[in-house]
């Protein structure tokens, strides 16, 4: 290991590294084990919330991952001994001790020595840096920690406790170990009375609120009292997250937008879980608001202006939502057209202004990023430097008030990430309306077609997706269904930063002689999905016309791929993989069709391109 003296890296640096690979498990790991100094700044990162590390790792099975997540549950609830286990009106969800001491003779006999026992000093307080505390399931986890207790002679749960109450006994211990360094914090809401009350006080740095299994009819006044006290207390809490529970007999969870507006000023609502969300859109908060995710099952009611409402909410940067009006961004159009007379001079220097919404602060502390500030655990690891810089993870989790200014024209929204479903007859039309009026500022777009559920929509053959500016910050771009089919691929050139393109076709596709014109016009232009030469992963789903030769064309032009997806695609052949795998010296994952290698001569080929590239992924897959 290199030694502190021997890295000559200001901390400042290894921050911008750190939060950099901040998605990459593996390459967090190796950090701390490659210095002392990489130590300190990585494991405040990689141990905020090691469950989503695990959750949303791609490599594990999902035993695998009940395996990991079961270890990393003992680690964590051995860190630190709890304190007077013994002691009244204490809880005590586990003991750190061999089998044989929880005999009942031997606790009646030796009881004040298992009192003065002490844990064996822990290398790391992993237990402090877990300040994300994201909703986890903990029931396998708990089942088994109990049989590899009793398998392994060293730790055991209370058997005393049944697993429901092994679950709260659990939750209260990992909340309240340190409370004022949780930023997040997930439960059902029938444990916030017993977890989360108790300790609204000590909460002070608590930014975010997950709320789940709300079922029909249950009473959420002693939840919005904790969300009232605690705002009116720390002024922090400023994101939410409902997830209702479902109940066909009972289909209504309408009063759940009054968990919101409890919130002094909600910066990030998530409702993806909501289903009624949309219907009552009107009653949300929207002077402050940054994030709004909606779910996708029912269209926005007729009974009030959706356009009106988005108008309001000029810091909004990250729209989910499902679309029945055409018109939904005609407010950003109006906007970006009345700024002409201004100047290019003047607009950027709007755009440099900051302006914060109520509440917010100039400064950026980075504990929000890592752990929190270390002044009052001597010992721990230090406090990170200030980072001025966005980083992927800061956009894809949650957006703390005092991360960064809003950026921004005074007076519009700056939308960053659109995720829209709909009609065609609405949809595209509102995709062209967005790309136009967030064109310097979106990076992140996805579309779904509802024709894709219900019935196929004639006036496609008018109807298309494309732009003529250049979109400098698109990243992602997502569409299924119709609207796929209807995105002209010569768009693609004016998306200089694009890195991931997917693209799923309608399932009926060429199940007609009436589509032949459509194949071979989709043939014809083909070829254009080579502009987009920065691509890292490429999905095609549905019957693409794949051909040999533009698998050529994208060994010469898309040069840094590393993922394609070609399964359900026609039309290319094992030379075309053969060149692809050849030419592409960075491809990690590659899917294509079963079919392909169905004869076994094809198949001992197949295996040859296998041994060609050991490293190289390569999954056959159904064509659907």
């Amino acid at each position: 290991m290199v030694v502190p003296s021997e890295l000559p890296l200001p901390d400042e640096c290894i921050d911008l590294i750190v939060v950099y690979l901040v998605e990459e498990r593996q390459a967090l790991h190796a950090l701390v084990c490659s210095s002392q100094r990489l130590l300190e700044r990585t494991l405040p990162v990689l141990y905020r919330s090691p469950f989503q590390l695990i959750e949303n790792s791609n490599r594990w099975s999902r035993d695998e991952k009940e395996k990991r997540c079961t270890a990393l549950l003992a680690l964590l609830l051995t860190t630190r001994k709890p304190e007077h286990p013994t002691a009244p009106n204490t809880t005590t969800a586990y003991t750190h001790t061999h089998t044989h001491y929880n005999h009942p003779r031997y606790r009646h006999n030796n009881q004040q020595h298992l009192d003065q026992q002490t844990l064996p000093p822990a290398t790391v307080d992993y237990l402090r840096f877990f300040t994300h505390q994201y909703q986890i399931s903990l029931w396998r986890p708990l089942v088994n920690l109990r049989t590899l207790a009793s398998e392994e002679n060293m730790f055991i749960l209370d058997e005393s406790q049944s697993m429901s109450e092994l679950q709260i006994s659990v939750a209260e211990s990992l909340v309240r170990y340190s409370p004022g360094d949780i930023k997040v914090i997930g439960q059902p809401i029938e444990r916030v009375a017993s977890v989360l009350v108790p300790s609204h006080e000590r909460l002070r740095n608590l930014v975010r609120l997950e709320l789940s299994d709300i079922a029909v009819g249950f009473k959420i006044e002693p939840v919005i009292e904790f969300i009232r006290v605690h705002d009116a207390k720390h002024h922090t809490l400023r994101e939410i997250k409902i997830k209702g529970r479902d109940d066909p007999a009972h289909p209504s969870h309408d009063q759940l937008y009054q968990l919101v507006q409890a919130m002094r000023s909600p910066q990030v609502v998530d409702a993806r879980h909501w289903r009624e969300a949309i219907r009552v859109l009107h009653k949300i908060p929207s002077e402050c608001l940054r994030t709004l995710l909606l779910g996708m099952a029912d269209l926005p009611p007729t009974f009030f202006s959706v356009p009106d409402f988005l108008s309001r909410c000029v810091f909004l940067e990250e729209l989910r939502m499902p679309v029945r009006d055409e018109n939904v961004f005609d407010w950003a159009i109006a906007h970006r057209r009345s700024l002409g007379h201004l100047g290019a001079d003047r607009v950027a220097s709007l755009s440099r202004s900051r302006s914060l919404p109520m509440g917010a602060s100039a400064q950026v502390p980075m504990h929000i990023i890592f752990s929190s500030s270390s002044a009052s655990y001597p010992g721990s690891v230090p406090a990170p430097s200030l980072m001025p810089m966005t980083s992927s993870w800061q956009l894809n989790h949650y957006n703390h008030s005092d991360w960064q200014a809003s950026e921004h024209v005074p007076g519009s929204a700056r939308l960053r990430s659109i995720d829209l479903c709909g009609e065609d007859r609405c949809l595209i039309p509102a995709l062209r309306n967005a790309v136009d009026a967030f064109r310097d500022s979106l990076e992140f777009l996805k579309a779904m077609s509802l024709a894709l559920m219900m019935t196929r929509v004639p006036i496609l053959n008018i109807m298309t997706l494309s732009w003529s500016w250049p979109l400098t910050r698109l990243s992602v771009l997502d569409l299924e269904g119709e609207v796929a089919l209807a995105f002209k691929l010569s768009s693609l050139s004016y998306c200089p930063a694009l890195i991931k393109l997917k693209l799923s076709l309608p399932p009926y596709l060429y199940s007609t002689s009436e589509d032949d014109h459509t194949l071979q016009a989709m043939k014809d232009n083909m070829h254009q999905i080579c502009y987009a030469t920065r691509l890292l992963e490429l999905e095609l789903h549905g019957k693409w016309p794949v051909s040999d030769a533009l698998l050529m064309m994208m060994t010469q032009s898309i040069r840094r791929l590393t993922r394609l997806h070609i399964v359900s695609c026609g039309g290319y052949t094992l030379d075309g993989i053969q060149t692809l795998v050849n030419g592409l010296e960075r491809l990690e994952w590659l899917g294509i069709s079963k079919w392909l290698c169905a004869w076994q001569p094809m198949r001992h080929r197949l295996l040859a391109i296998k041994a060609q590239k050991p490293r190289l992924e390569l999954v056959e897959g159904e064509v659907i």
